[in-house]
This record gives C-alpha cells, sequence and structure tokens, in this order.
C-alpha cells in the first residue's frame, strides 16, 4: 500500500512538473522565496518552519513551511547529496497530499513551491489561516463550550474526510495542527 501511495505521489508530482512545463493556464505552482518578504515565525514542528510572509507583488499574506535540516546521520542518511533528496522528497509528499485535498474549505490552502536561488531548498507556499487550536486555548484559559466544541470538530471531521477520500491518512492531528479563523473556519495542517 505504502508504494502504490508513493506512486500516486509521484504521478502527482510529475502532473505538477508538467502543466508548469506546457505553460497551461494554470497558476504558476514554482516559484521563488525571493518574491516573498519573511514577516515573522510563526511555529516550529518536529519536522519544519513556518514563517509568515508577504507576495512582494501582491500583498497577499501566506505562510512558507521549509523542512528542518538536521544533520544526516540523524535523518537516517548516510550521505548528505542523500539527505538533501530525503528533505526534498518529504515536502513534494506534501506539497501532492495539499494538492489532492485543495479546495476543500477545512484543508489549508496550498499555493505552490517556492525555491531558494541561493540554497535550492524548497518550501511550501500555503494560505496563511489564523493561530492553532492550542493556542486559541491557552489564551482563553478556558475550554470551548460545547457547541463551539462540536462546530470545530465537523469542520476537522470534514477535512479528514477529503483526505480519506483522497487515501491520505494524516497521522498527526492535534491542536497545534489545527487552525482557526475568525470568520469561526477550522482548517487541519501538516505543521
Amino acid at each position: 500500500m505504502a508504494t502504490a501511495r508513493a506512486t500516486a505521489a509521484e504521478d502527482a508530482i510529475r502532473a505538477m512538473i508538467d502543466d508548469h512545463a506546457a505553460g497551461s493556464c494554470k497558476k504558476r505552482r514554482i516559484g521563488s522565496t525571493d518574491d516573498y518578504e519573511l514577516t515573522r515565525i510563526l511555529g516550529k514542528g518536529g519536522f519544519g518552519v513556518v514563517v509568515k510572509a508577504r507576495h512582494r507583488a501582491t500583498g497577499i499574506d501566506v505562510a512558507l513551511k521549509s523542512h528542518r535540516r538536521r544533520s544526516p546521520a540523524r535523518a537516517g542518511c548516510k550521505k548528505t547529496s542523500h539527505h538533501s533528496h530525503v528533505l526534498h522528497r518529504d515536502l513534494l509528499r506534501e506539497a501532492c497530499y495539499l494538492a489532492a485535498c485543495r479546495g476543500h474549505p477545512s484543508v489549508v490552502g496550498f499555493h505552490g513551491i517556492a525555491r531558494d536561488p541561493r540554497t535550492g531548498e524548497c518550501s511550501l507556499v500555503l494560505e496563511h489561516v489564523g493561530p492553532s487550536l492550542a493556542h486559541v486555548l491557552r489564551r482563553r484559559g478556558k475550554p470551548f463550550t460545547e457547541e463551539e466544541t462540536r462546530r470545530v470538530m465537523r469542520q476537522l471531521l470534514s477535512g479528514a474526510g477529503r483526505m480519506h477520500e483522497r487515501r491520505i491518512v494524516h497521522r498527526d492531528i492535534k491542536p497545534g495542527n489545527i487552525l482557526l479563523l475568525a470568520s469561526a473556519r477550522a482548517a487541519a495542517t501538516w505543521w
């Protein structure tokens, strides 16, 4: 089953690259980190760092997610080149999962990939959503009401349902990975 998922992810990456290479009418999906002005760190996780950034041309706020570089030995790799390959593979896999769920209001929006022209490192360009559920609960100091809990859970389960329709299992749903908007919309992410 893992091989089937890997093949599906590779097919999605190839399709994304083919669309880009063919000059399709779709939005450009591979850009440069130079197109963004970094404004602040939003969070750090076990596998990456997420920063808020503003697109220089449009002024739109986005979240740039970069997978954290660890030493090749800590990542289970013997060579640096293999470690870099694993890092990019994981990032592209996540991009494919987000692209497969694109358009669902309870899954964070995926805009594309930005590559740093100096280092070659890639970042996911994601919809900038509000704070995490964990942050909101800490700041509030009290639990959600039953009605609020039902609203968030309904949206969370709807997003998980979309993932499962696409044969994707999240494996890390937790309050820190559930993002909330002022409009009471909840979105799942892989942060």
